[in-house]
């Protein structure tokens, strides 16, 4: 319905001057295009009146003015043809800024806080975004591109109807009355065409957009896993899936051409094919004609002076140019009218985009909002649960009540079989998942994720593209210190990592280390990041799954040393003695326990005071590993001892 085409025109013009980027360069380019526009539009006019020159410097008989003429049309032609590639170029840079400042909103809201996590939450539940990569790179520079040329065409389309209605207006009220038919058939065949041909936008653009980015996705997954399908040779199976999706945006794409085809046949045959056939088109040029005929008859001109060209004729010659004046104006009108419903279909043509850049929109303001349950703690020194409901995004129950308090100085070892919970309630202390009930007291209340007094280490740790400093320092730059060799070797052998500073371009170079290192490597990465930020509390999600136990072990004491208290998510119960005390999931929520049990825990290191001074890393982690080599040393030695004595005892 035309009412709805109007909210969607309406929708998508307010979406780009609502973020379309800064207001002084788009009032630029708009300036530049509404001033062409009006220069076109002018020379339009100059140009009809030089062809109607023309015509009379042809039935006159005037050689030299008939030759001027012809190179005044050229030079029009020229000039337009350069004013329409200047109009095409301003179009394209004011959907260019209206791009960057749509991109640059989605950006900022996209990366505000934990947002880029939360917008994906739940899967297939209502309101998830599973593709808000594909909605900012491709969906806006539809939109943008499809309400730029909207603006041109209307802008051209207006102007032409409005000047040279105003120019047919001087040859009569008929001329008056054809001009506002000639608007009057155009708008009669685009409501006829919406109403008896109607196309459903969404329902054909929306498959489109949506089979494409599950197609995008498949091939990205295909080509992250690649080496893993490779070893379970899963190539078969997953060229069968890629088929299928490919299938799918097929049958989409045909939807889409077939769903519109009728519709701008119809549009196109009666606007544009068989205008000139039409009675409207004869009535026309017979009326404009008819006056050249009733000139002629009151001069008392014959009719075969009227079809003889070999003799000059003033009246015939005026006549002509009297004709292509006002019928060219009337042709003039009618394209106007075109051009305004070309613009609104094409427009319509993007409507899927438009409703999924909008719908990204409302996600992200709902993801940053602030969690009412988050509070802050009032030292930066305790993480508290009091009754919290533990939900997945879904409303699948986890845990019902939770309670639980980890001072800084204190460790809390959370064990639970696969599916538990045991993630999720570190995503409600990170504010990535709300909780129905209860309260969170956090160092940080805020939704700026696990960083800062709170710092995740997950069993996967995430790696940057770039060099080596910058995956130790990631997300702050590296300091200048880091660019000496010897400083970074230095930081990695506390994780038994310098051999990686003697890499090809590892200080230099950009590099994929999610690629390059193994998963034990990239765990002892993530060791050493978290002794490099220090924070006061540290959640470790199995992230010592691919170490050995001495880097294990390093861990928990070099935490100790440098009053980092640790809330370790594992399946080993041999880290109890690491922990103060121990949570137990059993998967049960509905149990009158809530699905959980709080258990403490003795060997640990005995906490730290709120008013120990912090020690420096390099001394402390330094002395550490002396005193281990020495540990390591006096061990070997008491076993080569024991060894001798052994062997002297054999040989007696």
């Amino acid at each position: 319905p035309l009412k709805a085409q109007l909210y969607v025109w309406f929708s998508a013009l307010s979406l780009v001057t609502k973020h379309g980027g800064p207001r002084a360069k788009t009032g630029v380019w708009a300036a530049q295009l509404a001033a062409c526009t009006v220069v076109r539009a002018a020379f339009q006019l100059v140009k009809m009146r030089v062809n109607e020159a023309s015509v009379v410097h042809q039935n006159l008989g005037q050689v030299r003015a008939f030759v001027r003429t012809q190179g005044q049309q050229l030079a029009l032609a020229a000039f337009l043809a350069i004013l329409s590639n200047w109009i095409s170029f301003c179009q394209q840079q004011l959907a260019f800024q209206w791009r960057l400042g749509l991109t640059r909103s989605l950006h900022d809201a996209y990366f505000r806080g934990t947002a880029y996590y939360e917008v994906a939450q739940g899967g297939k539940a209502a309101g998830a975004v599973m593709d808000a990569d594909v909605r900012i790179t491709e969906d806006v520079p539809k939109v943008v591109t499809s309400v730029a040329g909207l603006v041109v065409m209307l802008a051209n389309g207006l102007l032409d109807m409005s000047i040279f209605t105003v120019f047919l207006s001087r040859s009569g009220r008929v001329g008056q009355l054809l001009g506002l038919t000639a608007q009057l058939y155009v708008a009669v065949v685009y409501v006829i065409n919406n109403y008896y041909i109607p196309v459903d936008y969404a329902g054909i653009t929306g498959p489109v957009s949506a089979t494409m980015s599950k197609l995008q996705q498949d091939l990205n997954r295909a080509e992250q896993h690649a080496c893993t399908i490779y070893a379970l040779q899963g190539g078969q199976s997953e060229w069968q899936a890629v088929c299928r999706r490919l299938r799918e945006a097929i049958r989409a794409k045909l939807a889409f051409f077939s769903g519109q085809h009728l519709n701008e046949a119809f549009m196109y045959f009666f606007t544009t094919s068989t205008f000139d056939r039409t009675p409207l088109f004869w009535c026309s040029f017979l009326y404009f004609t008819s006056g050249l005929l009733q000139m002629l008859v009151r001069q008392r001109a014959g009719a075969p002076r009227l079809l003889d060209y070999s003799a000059s004729s003033p009246e015939v010659a005026r006549g002509w140019g009297m004709v292509i004046r006002y019928h060219g104006s009337m042709v003039n009108i009618w394209l106007g009218a075109v051009t305004i419903a070309q613009a609104f279909q094409a427009v319509m043509l993007n409507y899927a985009s438009i409703g999924r850049i909008q719908a990204l929109f409302a996600r992200l303001e709902a993801a940053t909002a602030r969690h009412p349950a988050l509070l802050a703690s009032p030292d930066s020194s305790l993480i508290q649960f009091d009754g919290v409901h533990v939900q997945t995004p879904t409303g699948v129950d986890l845990v019902r009540g939770l309670s639980f308090s980890v001072k800084w100085g204190e460790s809390l070892l959370l064990t639970g079989h696969n599916g538990a919970g045991k993630s999720s309630i570190m995503r409600c202390l990170g504010g990535l998942w709300k909780v129905s009930s209860g309260s969170i007291l956090t160092p940080s209340a805020t939704s700026s994720g696990l960083r800062g007094v709170v710092y995740y280490l997950p069993q996967r740790p995430y790696n940057a593209v770039g060099t080596l400093a910058e995956q130790l320092c990631y997300p702050e730059p590296p300091p200048l210190a880091l660019a000496d060799e010897e400083e970074l070797r230095r930081w990695l052998d506390y994780v038994d990592l310098g051999y990686l500073a003697d890499r090809r371009g590892a200080l230099t170079a950009e590099t994929d280390w999610q690629q390059v290192l193994s998963l034990g490597e990239q765990q002892r990465l993530g060791i050493l990041r978290l002794f490099y930020h220090r924070p006061r509390f540290a959640v470790l999600d199995e992230c010592t799954s691919a170490v050995t136990g001495e880097i294990e072990r390093r861990l928990y004491e070099v935490c100790a040393l440098l009053q980092i208290s640790c809330v370790t998510i594992a399946h080993r119960p041999a880290l109890r003695k690491h922990h103060h005390q121990q949570l137990v999931l059993t998967g049960r929520p509905a149990d009158s326990d809530g699905g959980f049990s709080l258990t403490p825990l003795g060997g640990a290191p005995a906490p730290f005071g709120t008013g120990c001074p912090a020690p420096p890393v390099h001394e402390t982690i330094g002395e550490y590993l002396d005193r281990r080599q020495i540990r390591r040393q006096k061990r070997g030695e008491e076993a080569e001892a024991l060894f001798s004595r052994r062997a002297r005892l054999l040989g007696l």
